[in-house]
């Protein structure tokens, strides 16, 4: 129930074995509303991805995702 959402990648490490891949990538997700710039939740996480190359181009074939830190605002008084 975000008005407001982003994700940032960083670090991102790419190996490549011919028609298969790897990658491994830290995530920063941020959570706000409108009314508010300041995110309420920030979420960081360890994004790592099996890829595969097909007829259409490489396509994700396994995600996994390891929480790393969690931050959140306390709610603005009403």
């Amino acid at each position: 129930d975000y008005d407001r959402l982003t994700h940032q990648f960083n670090s991102v490490l790419v190996d490549v074995d011919g028609d298969t891949g790897s990658v491994r990538a830290y995530v920063t997700g941020s959570f706000g509303h409108a009314a508010d710039p300041r995110p309420e939740r920030v979420l960081i996480g360890l994004y790592r991805n099996k890829v595969v190359r097909t007829g259409e181009g490489w396509r994700i074939s396994e995600l996994t995702v390891e929480p790393k830190f969690r931050v959140e605002q306390e709610a603005p008084a009403q």
